[in-house]
C-alpha cells in the first residue's frame, strides 16, 4: 500500500514558516541604511545626570549632589589601557588649569587601581580620579566605551556628551555654546 500523505502539503506548518521567516526579514531589513558604527551618543544629552557617590584613588568620598546649583562638572571615563584617552590626557589637564571654576572628574573605567596611580604619577593628574568598582556609574551613563566625556551644567544636567577623544577646541565650544564659565586668561 502506498502512503497517501506523500506529496501532500502541511499548510500549517508551512504558513507558520512563513511567518516566521517574514518576521526575520523584517527586523533584519530595519537595519539597512543604518550606521553600524553609529550609536546613538546623546541619550543623555538635556536630561538629569546619574547622581553618584564614590570614592577617588585617595579614599576621598565624592559625589556629583555636592556641585548641583554651584559649579559645571566635566566627568572622563578612562582608563590605562585606552590609547585614545592618553592622547586626550594632556588636554584635559590643560583645560582644568584654563577653567578652574569647573569641577573636572577622571572616572576609572574597568582598570587597575594601581595601574590609574603609576600612569596619573607620570602623566599628571589635575583633578580627582574616582574608582567605580562595580561598573554601575558607566552603566548609569551609558558607557560603551572609553574615553567618554560628559559636560554637566550647574543644575545638574547634561548638556554635552563626545564619545571621542576631545580637545580644547571642543571644550571651549561646549562652554561658550551652553552659557558656562569663562577661560581663564593666559
Amino acid at each position: 500500500m502506498a502512503n497517501k500523505k506523500q506529496g501532500k502539503v502541511n499548510v500549517p506548518i508551512l504558513a507558520m514558516g512563513l511567518v516566521v521567516t517574514l518576521g526575520l526579514v523584517a527586523v533584519l531589513g530595519s537595519g539597512f541604511g543604518k550606521d553600524p558604527h553609529r550609536l546613538e551618543v546623546d541619550a543623555l544629552e538635556g536630561k538629569a545626570a546619574p547622581r553618584f557617590f564614590l570614592e577617588d584613588l585617595d579614599g576621598q568620598p565624592h559625589s556629583l549632589a555636592d556641585s548641583i546649583g554651584k559649579e559645571w562638572v566635566v566627568i572622563n571615563f578612562w582608563s590605562t589601557w585606552c590609547g585614545p584617552c592618553k592622547m586626550e590626557h594632556p588636554e584635559l589637564l590643560k583645560a582644568a588649569e584654563l577653567w578652574p571654576d569647573v569641577k573636572w572628574v577622571g572616572m576609572v573605567y574597568q582598570d587597575d587601581p594601581v595601574k590609574i596611580r603609576r600612569y596619573l604619577q607620570m602623566k599628571g593628574a589635575a583633578y580627582p580620579h574616582l574608582v567605580d568598582p562595580s561598573g554601575a556609574i558607566s552603566v548609569d551613563y551609558g558607557v560603551t566605551g572609553v574615553p567618554e566625556t560628559f559636560f554637566i551644567n550647574p543644575q545638574g544636567v547634561v548638556v554635552k556628551k563626545f564619545a571621542e577623544p576631545i580637545g580644547l577646541g571642543q571644550i571651549a565650544a561646549v562652554f561658550r555654546d551652553n552659557g558656562g564659565p569663562a577661560m581663564k586668561p593666559r
